[in-house]
C-alpha cells in the first residue's frame, strides 16, 4: 500500500481500506526535531484564530470613545449653529434699528427750520441755533423745555434793560411767568439767587407789566414785597424761589424765554413775535425781491420798532459781505415815505435821508443797520417778513 506525502499537515495518507478508513502513518522523528520552534498550543492553535481577552477590551473601550467623541462633536456642532442663529438675529435687529433711526432723521430734518444763534457780544456762544420742527416743537441741548415754551439762564450780569435788549436780539424776551406750574419749574431748573426776569413798573405809571406784552395774571412776590425802597425799585427779579423788586439798573444774572412756533416754513426762516423772517442774499431789484417775497406768502419787511430794528440788525450783521438789504419802505414820486402796506413809519434809522424827488426805494446797511435811499432799480439783497395769523 502506497502513502502519500501531505504536506499540509505533515502526515502521510495511507490508501482506503475496505472499511472505508485512511489510516496517517506516523510522523518520522527526523520531522520532530523542528517541534521546539512551533508554539505550546494544542494542535487546533494552528488552524482556529484565538480571542485576546486585552485587544477585545481595547477594541471595546475604543467604540465607546468613539461613540462619546461623535455625541460631543454632535453637540458642539448643535452650539455653533445656536450661536451662530443668536448672533445673525442680533445683528439684523442692530441694522433695523440703525435703518429706522435714520430714516426717523432723515424725515424729521426735512421738517425743520433753523433759527440762528446770536453770534456778538460775550454770550457768542452760550446761544446756539435750535430747530423748530412742524411736527414737534424742539429747544436746543442747552435750553429748557416746559410746555412748548425755551428758557435759558444767561451768566453775563446785566441790568434789566439791558437784559431785555439782548434777549430780543437774539428773537426772545425777558422771561415772563403765567402759574403756579411755570413758576415750579423755573425754581426747580434755574437756581441763582439773583435773576432779572421780565416784570417791571418802569415808565408804566406804576403799573407791573411783562417786557413781552403778556397779561398779568401770576404773581409770586415774596414777604412784604414789592416795597420799592428808596422809591427806586422798579424792576423784578428771583429771591429765593420768590419775587423780589430791585433798582432796574443793578447788574444781575437774567433769563430769556422763547416760544417754540412751528408755523414758519421750512428752511432759513426765522421767528421773532408772532412773525417769520427771511434774510435771502440773492441779488434783486425792489419790485424783483417784492415778487420773491409774496410768491413765499410774505412781503418785504416792514420795522415798526426799534426792537424789531435790532432784532433785524443782530442777523443781516452776521453776513461778512454783498451789499444791503431792501427793506419794505419807499418813497414814489412828490409822496412821502410809506411802508408798502400803506402806513406811516414811527421809526427811521436814518443812515442819510434821500433827497430829491425821484423815486426811492430804502435799504438797510449791512454793517450799521442804518437806512438809506436807493434807486429801485438796483440790485441788492433783500428782507421777507411773514405775519402770522
Amino acid at each position: 500500500m502506497d502513502c502519500k506525502r501531505n504536506d499540509k499537515y505533515n502526515t502521510y495518507e495511507e490508501p482506503i481500506d475496505e472499511h472505508g478508513y485512511t489510516h496517517l502513518a506516523p510522523i518520522s522523528d527526523n520531522s520532530r526535531k523542528y517541534d521546539y520552534l512551533k508554539p505550546s498550543v494544542s494542535h487546533h492553535s494552528y488552524f482556529e484564530p484565538q480571542t485576546d481577552p486585552e485587544a477585545y477590551q481595547t477594541c471595546r473601550d475604543a467604540k465607546v470613545k468613539s461613540k462619546i467623541s461623535v455625541i460631543s462633536d454632535n453637540k458642539s456642532k448643535c452650539r455653533i449653529k445656536l450661536w451662530i442663529v443668536f448672533t445673525t438675529v442680533i445683528i439684523l435687529a442692530c441694522v433695523l434699528t440703525a435703518v429706522l433711526t435714520y430714516i426717523a432723521t432723515q424725515y424729521r430734518n426735512s421738517t425743520n427750520v433753523h433759527i440762528p444763534s446770536n453770534e456778538s457780544g460775550n454770550n457768542e456762544n452760550e446761544n446756539k441755533g435750535f430747530q423748530i420742527s412742524e411736527i414737534r416743537a424742539e429747544c436746543p441741548n442747552d435750553w429748557k423745555t416746559f410746555d412748548n415754551w425755551c428758557y435759558k439762564e444767561f451768566s453775563e450780569r446785566r441790568t434789566w434793560f439791558q437784559a431785555r435788549d439782548y434777549c430780543r436780539s437774539i428773537g426772545t424776551d425777558l422771561v415772563s411767568v403765567h402759574n403756579e406750574r411755570e413758576s415750579n419749574f423755573l425754581n426747580n431748573n434755574f437756581t441763582q439767587t439773583f435773576m432779572w426776569i421780565g416784570l417791571s413798573n418802569f415808565h408804566n405809571n406804576g403799573r407791573y407789566l411783562w417786557s413781552d406784552g403778556t397779561i398779568l395774571n401770576y404773581t409770586d412776590w415774596g414777604q412784604s414785597e414789592p416795597n420799592n425802597v428808596n422809591n427806586n425799585e422798579n424792576c423784578a427779579q428771583t429771591y429765593y424761589r420768590k419775587w423780589n423788586d430791585n433798582n432796574c439798573f443793578m447788574s444781575f444774572r437774567f433769563i430769556c424765554k422763547m416760544q417754540i412756533n412751528p408755523r414758519c416754513r421750512p428752511g432759513d426762516w426765522i421767528y421773532y413775535k408772532n412773525s417769520c423772517y427771511l434774510i435771502d442774499i440773492s441779488q434783486a431789484n425792489f419790485t424783483e425781491a417784492r415778487s420773491y417775497c409774496k410768491n413765499n406768502g410774505a412781503d418785504l419787511v416792514i420795522i415798526l420798532s426799534k426792537e424789531e430794528y435790532n432784532f433785524i440788525v443782530s442777523h443781516t450783521s452776521k453776513q461778512s459781505s454783498g451789499g444791503d438789504f431792501w427793506i419794505g419802505l419807499q418813497k414814489l414820486r412828490n409822496q412821502t415815505y410809506r411802508w408798502i402796506d400803506g402806513s406811516n413809519p414811527t421809526y427811521i434809522p436814518w443812515r442819510k435821508e434821500p433827497q430829491g424827488d425821484s423815486d426811492v426805494c430804502i435799504k438797510s446797511s449791512l454793517f450799521h443797520g442804518t437806512w438809506s435811499g436807493d434807486s429801485c432799480t438796483n440790485t441788492n439783497r433783500f428782507i421777507c417778513e411773514k405775519h402770522l395769523q
